[in-house]
């Protein structure tokens, strides 16, 4: 199950909470009322290539001659 962040629309105060999408949303104990964070993607550099300076090569991967 995933990690969902919960803030509460009146004090701020941050909650993280594994449930499924389709379990309610928690109530703050002091207002009540929250809403669910909508975080940004986490982009993942895999491969080769992916970086002008090949970062995340291993080093004797990087002066290898073809």
């Amino acid at each position: 199950m995933p990690l969902y962040e919960f803030r509460c629309k009146k004090c701020k105060i941050v909650y993280n909470r594994i449930q499924s999408y389709a379990d309610t949303i928690p109530n703050c104990p002091y207002h009540g009322e929250m809403y669910r964070v909508i975080a940004p993607a986490t982009p993942i550099f895999k491969g080769k290539n992916w970086a002008r300076d090949s970062y995340g090569l291993h080093p004797s991967a990087k002066g290898k001659k073809e």
